[in-house]
């Protein structure tokens, strides 16, 4: 789950690479950016008790964090969307190169921060994913006659 997606760990053939979201470095850890009381926005839609994150918050720390936010879960959604593919194409689905690359696909997706939690984790995740291709089986099952 998301903490620990934030911790850098259960993903598999990666070792931990602890976000710079982790309780050790925003102090009140999740609360900070999901409680934030609402500035601009309504307070309806983010922040408070909704647990939506604010990207006001962010602001403290980051310039520009929506348009980065966006640019950096578009990235890690077309990764994900690639190795979909590649996973869909192997006939073969009992390798541990093909289990590995599956058990990332499924963590980051349904982690369901598209990354966010941690970036560096799921795109070296992703990376070590989408380089199992060479090790992956993609020959078709031969047919009994």
């Amino acid at each position: 789950g998301q903490p620990e997606m934030i911790a850098g760990t259960g993903g598999a053939g990666v070792d931990p690479i602890p976000s710079t979201h982790d309780r050790s470095v925003i102090p009140g850890g999740c609360v900070q950016c999901h409680m934030a009381k609402p500035k601009s926005e309504d307070p309806s839609i983010t922040g408070g008790h909704t647990f939506s994150p604010n990207m006001d918050a962010c602001q403290q720390c980051h310039q520009q964090p929506k348009e980065k936010l966006e640019q950096a879960q578009e990235e890690i959604r077309q990764q994900l969307a690639e190795l979909k593919r590649m996973l869909d194409k192997a006939p073969n689905r009992t390798s541990k190169a093909y289990r590995n690359a599956l058990r990332n696909y499924e963590w980051i997706k349904n982690e369901r921060s598209d990354g966010f939690h941690n970036l560096k984790y799921a795109r070296a995740l992703l990376e070590y994913s989408l380089q199992l291709k060479s090790e992956i089986d993609f020959t078709p099952a031969t047919q009994p006659k």
